[in-house]
């Protein structure tokens, strides 16, 4: 199989300093040996002249403009590759990450995606290893396994998502990639990843893989902690609208919304009902989406959401 690594870049020299070399050991201990790509987002901080320097064997690709994950859909597009590992520029790996990834698209046919364990930059703990989908109270989340259960579970298991992890390319884009309504990000992942549940595709967690990350450094750049909560509230309500169908969830969501409300005005977290006009003014949009979606919806929402209730289903 021919591997492609795409690393997502935006004023991020610093971070592709002290991340890239992990990523070039890695590229070399995998059979693989998978090229290495900078998908750079319109940066402005010699982010091409430092890859230009210290990695002339590694390809950079300058978007036009910065779609954030959205980018790497074109790319995407132009690669060969059979497998595409997707990694931010702030992500250290493992230097045997890259193979075990691999190996769950050998296993499976139906495999979209292989996510790897996810410690903290500094090794001190997990930021994240598989997810499972929840749709309480009206509201759609997706949880880190190891923030509701035992750390870890033995072997390879399903994980609803990953917004970096490795892709059968061409699954990918049939699915669509990732959906630029979501810009400038928060929840595109669980889109993209509901999406290809939907179609029978499978999304697995592989334990042997091992990166390190430091966490949404970008978007603490760019905004507050209110901006990005009411942004992430915008996109959960683009989600349900564009995505769930089944009646009876749908009608919580709708049932819900006024004590949700009455919530925010008396703990003062209006972002929230922020995020529901933001998301009403963009309506036209979600539900051309939503009509979009219908012609692969292949499993119910339940079904989906049941594989995930209670259990690890392994390998």
């Amino acid at each position: 199989m021919k591997v492609d690594i795409l690393i997502l870049n935006h004023n991020g020299r610093e971070l592709l300093e002290e991340c890239l070399p992990s990523i070039c050991k890695a590229s070399a201990a995998s059979i693989y040996r998978p090229k290495i790509l900078v998908v750079d987002n319109v940066s402005s901080d010699g982010s091409h002249e430092f890859i230009e320097k210290n990695y002339p064997d590694i390809c950079f690709k300058k978007m036009k403009e910065n779609k954030v994950l959205s980018s790497f859909n074109e790319v995407a597009q132009e690669s060969d590759a059979d497998i595409i590992i997707l990694l931010n520029n702030d992500i250290k790996v493992d230097e045997n990450f890259i193979d075990p990834l691999v190996s769950v698209f050998a296993k499976d046919q139906k495999s979209f995606m292989a996510s790897f364990k996810t410690y903290n930059f500094d090794k001190t703990g997990l930021d994240c290893i598989w997810f499972v989908p929840r749709f309480r109270h009206g509201v759609f989340t997706a949880i880190s396994a190891h923030k509701v259960g035992k750390e870890d579970k033995p072997g390879i298991c399903y994980t609803f998502q990953s917004g970096m992890a490795a892709f059968n390319r061409k699954k990918f884009l049939e699915v669509g990639g990732f959906d630029d309504i979501y810009l400038p990000g928060r929840i595109e992942d669980s889109d993209l990843h509901f999406r290809a549940w939907k179609r029978g595709y499978r999304c697995y967690y592989q334990p042997e893989s091992i990166v390190y990350h430091k966490a949404s450094v970008s978007f603490k750049k760019v905004f507050n902690e209110k901006e990005m909560l009411a942004l992430s509230h915008r996109n959960v309500f683009v989600f349900t609208w564009k995505n769930i169908r089944d009646p009876f969830l749908l009608f919580k969501h709708f049932v819900f919304l006024i004590p949700r409300f009455a919530y925010a005005i008396i703990t003062f977290k209006t972002e929230i009902i922020t995020g529901f006009f933001r998301a009403l003014s963009m309506l036209s949009q979600v539900l051309r989406k939503r009509k979009e979606a219908k012609k692969h919806n292949f499993i119910s929402d339940t079904k989906l959401f049941k594989l995930f209730d209670g259990k690890v289903i392994a390998f």
